[in-house]
């Protein structure tokens, strides 16, 4: 079976970043989303809350998967750089309509907002709460 890959995307225009499981990125995604649920790290307090959360159930190098989830997480402005000293990473309050292997569906509408077709709800919509 071929494995699914999602290309991330590079918040700084004209940069590109890489090609990689969907498995490994939901699972990184995912943990990156819930740790920004609860705190505001720095870059270092991140990777190495992530690192202690999935070194024992990850098959990868961490801080790389990390990282470049991370930056594809900033490019959706799913989360953001603070402009303090040191910089913090923050939640954005974005609302998650899909996820897709091509990308997000986003909104910043309140949760209970539903794509359309011909007239009925086709895909529920779903709050970073639900992911984490």
């Amino acid at each position: 079976m071929r494995t699914e890959l999602i290309q991330t995307l590079h918040p700084q225009a004209g940069k590109a970043n890489k090609k990689i499981s969907l498995e490994k990125y939901n699972f990184i995604r995912d943990h990156l989303l819930s740790i920004l649920a609860r705190l505001e790290p720095t870059h270092t307090e991140l990777m190495e809350e992530l690192y202690q959360r999935v070194k024992d159930n990850f098959d990868g190098g961490v801080q790389w998967y990390g990282e470049t989830v991370k930056l594809d997480l900033e490019a959706w402005n799913l989360i953001a750089r603070t402009q303090t000293k040191p910089e913090r990473y923050i939640l954005k309050k974005t609302v998650i309509h899909e996820c897709t292997a091509d990308g997000y569906i986003l909104s910043d509408k309140p949760v209970g907002l539903e794509k359309m077709v011909d007239g009925k709800s086709s895909i529920p919509t779903i709050g970073l709460v639900d992911l984490l």
